[in-house]
């Protein structure tokens, strides 16, 4: 140590402006051996109240460590606590969240099979209509001068109107109700919408006969 800084050091100690932390307690004892100054009781009163501090702060910790054990470990349980709560809650907010989406499944099919029942009914009652267009179907009358053999150069042509009817009711037979209903529209006839098949027919035959 300097002799310069061993003065500084034995100056500030004996006019009492140092604390324990201003100088290690070593350093101190050197500096007054170094200037021959006697180091009293006094002179250490800093670092002896700081021992006693230290060691009064020990002893309070110790009495005081099953306490803070105690605290810590309550305050661990109730973060735990904490903790499983919340994943609790989690867990039901997925299960609602499972019920709310199978709900919307079943839900989607049950509407998709209440579409496609609705469906498979209209084909079966537009097919129930086609089938009974074609029994209340008029069998065409063979002319009885065919029945009966004579040539067909000698056939008397008669009701030319009718036989043309015929026909054209034979044509129609070979289409749906939904392409009846665009031939009517084709026409720019009106009030066919709720016709069925045979009235629909005979509306489209009347027309050609005008």
């Amino acid at each position: 140590m300097r002799p310069k800084i061993a003065s500084k050091i034995v100056n500030r100690v004996t006019s009492g402006q140092v604390t324990h932390s201003s100088y290690p307690m070593r350093k101190v004892q050197e500096a007054f051996r170094m200037k021959g100054v006697e180091l009293t009781e006094e002179h250490l009163k800093p670092w002896a109240d700081h021992k006693v501090e230290k060691a009064r702060l020990d002893a309070e910790r110790e009495a005081n460590a099953p306490t803070l054990a105690a605290r810590r470990k309550a305050n661990e349980e109730r973060l735990a606590l904490r903790a499983k709560a919340a994943d609790n809650q989690r867990a039901l907010i997925r299960t609602k969240e499972a019920e709310r989406l199978a709900k919307e499944a079943q839900h989607a099919a049950a509407a998709e099979a209440g579409r496609e029942a609705f469906k498979n009914a209209m084909e079966k009652e537009e097919n129930a209509e086609e089938v009974s267009s074609l029994l209340d179907m008029d069998t065409p009358a063979i002319d009885e001068s065919l029945a009966n053999g004579v040539p067909e150069t000698e056939v008397e042509v008669k009701e030319p109107a009718a036989r043309g009817k015929v026909a054209s009711t034979y044509a129609y037979d070979a289409l749906s109700v939904k392409d009846l209903k665009a031939e009517c529209k084709a026409r720019g006839l009106t009030n066919y919408s709720g016709l069925k098949r045979p009235e629909l027919t005979a509306m489209l035959t009347e027309t050609e006969l005008c």
